[in-house]
């Protein structure tokens, strides 16, 4: 029950906040958009993402229907701040936004259970077994 209880306080507490270079914003509310969808691949990945290889050099996951994805109660609060810095080389100034949120994600996510659990967390994803293994010590 220990384990539950404190990953019910990292989902619960966790919030996300992106400060992010956009060139020229033509369009803030497409921009926050891409930034969320960005922010919550991020999370997949943090999360869920694992591919695995058994002996036979076969990939373990069959098909899609096994592969976890973010789900709508799996997001969480992301505080956006689009910063109009140093414009792109492009004609109109911009610069791409969905991709570049993705990155640091899961850095935020280990540092949050790392902190949480007090363990350092040195792999992703973090899915519960994992998490598990690293509050028994397995």
């Amino acid at each position: 029950m220990e384990v539950v209880a404190i990953l019910v306080v990292i989902a619960a507490t966790f919030a996300y906040r992106v400060v992010q270079d956009v060139g020229r914003a033509l369009n803030p509310r497409a921009i926050r958009s891409q930034v969320q969808g960005g922010v919550v691949q991020g999370l997949g990945y943090a999360l869920h993402d694992e591919i695995t290889i058994n002996p036979d050099g076969a990939f373990d996951q069959r098909g899609f229907e096994t592969y976890l994805l973010p789900m709508a109660e799996d997001v969480v609060s992301v505080d956006i701040d689009l910063f109009e810095g140093a414009p792109s080389a492009g004609l109109l100034g911009t610069k791409g936004a969905g991709e570049v949120p993705i990155l640091n994600v899961g850095a935020a996510v280990a540092c949050a259970v790392a902190n949480a659990i007090g363990k350092p967390v040195s792999r992703l994803p973090l899915t519960p077994p994992k998490v598990l293994a690293l509050l028994t010590g397995r």
